[in-house]
């Protein structure tokens, strides 16, 4: 999968996507959709970053110093995970 976007991007959240954060899981509701989508603690973990404005790139690094993870791994990881919430346009690309 090709991403739209490059490890500089940072992103905006939909204003139809809310969120909560939960001490197991985070969980977005998209009110256009009515979907709603449930978080792991990675996807918490890259969600709360993005609300912090940050690229991707410092996601990944920020990440990679909290966990002992395979670099190459975590960023193939962030990009997927952060395709699909473009592709459900729960963010958008600044």
């Amino acid at each position: 999968m090709e991403s739209v976007f490059g490890l500089n991007s940072k992103f905006s959240i939909s204003e139809n996507a809310i969120a909560q954060t939960m001490p197991e899981e985070t969980i977005i509701l998209d009110l256009e959709s009515e979907e709603y989508f449930s978080l792991n603690s990675l996807g918490t973990m890259i969600w709360d970053l993005v609300v912090e404005d940050i690229s991707v790139q410092e996601i990944i690094g920020k990440i990679a110093a909290k966990c002992e993870v395979d670099v190459q791994i975590l960023e193939k990881d962030v990009i997927k995970f952060l395709s699909k919430l473009l592709e459900k346009k729960i963010i958008t690309v600044k």
